[in-house]
């Protein structure tokens, strides 16, 4: 039971994952707040760095790690998906 136990851990840990993505979400809402002129580049680098994160624990076999990570990132597209159609739509 342990050597189950001691497998699992090495493929990381779902919580962790969806630790980073919040805050990576965060880090974003404080640039777009501060630096409201260059803010798109800087989250567009934040973003590719988050992506390559994702990779980087997919690759070293910490999958758990990378699907919380993945939860984040699809919940946040989703948000922004849906309140950019809300500014769209409200002319």
């Amino acid at each position: 039971m342990n050597n189950s136990n001691k497998d699992n851990q090495s493929k990381g840990n779902l919580g962790i994952g969806i630790g980073i993505g919040i805050v990576f979400c965060i880090i974003e809402i404080g640039i777009l707040i501060s630096l409201p002129t260059v803010s798109s580049y800087l989250v567009w680098i934040l973003l590719l760095v988050y992506l390559g994160l994702i990779i980087y624990f997919f690759k070293s076999g910490k999958k758990f790690t990378g699907i919380g990570m993945l939860i984040i990132f699809g919940f946040a597209l989703f948000l922004t998906a849906a309140c950019f159609g809300l500014f769209l739509s409200n002319n």
